[in-house]
């Protein structure tokens, strides 16, 4: 059972992580797992960029990576599937994770 509280207006949720890769070997393993899954959820992959230009306040080196996802419903579902948490043990493996949330995105309509 998931912990994501979901809403009832569905508007793009975006997943945000920040990380170091460790082992980059095993990381683009991880990463030709995760990205089929991502598709399958209709999430998009939008930023995986290692430069971050920080403008204020302290930021981890590593890489940022965006998922955009259709709803929180649907990211969610990527996030706790079976399949992404057995791919996810390699990420865990292969790199240090700084951050990584799940965002709502902005509805100006509501």
């Amino acid at each position: 059972m998931s912990d994501v509280a979901i809403r009832e207006v569905d508007v793009s949720a975006y997943f945000i992580t920040n990380f170091t890769i460790t082992d980059s070997d095993e990381y683009e393993r991880f990463v030709a797992k995760a990205i089929p899954l991502i598709e399958a959820h209709n999430g998009r992959l939008l930023v995986a960029d290692d430069s971050v230009v920080v403008i204020e306040g302290r930021n981890q080196d590593g890489r940022v990576v965006v998922i955009e996802f259709p709803s929180l419903a649907e990211a969610d579902a990527w996030r706790s599937s079976d399949a992404y948490r057995a791919a996810s043990e390699i990420r865990k493996a292969s790199t240090d994770t700084h951050s990584m949330f799940i965002v709502d995105g902005f509805d100006p309509t509501a």
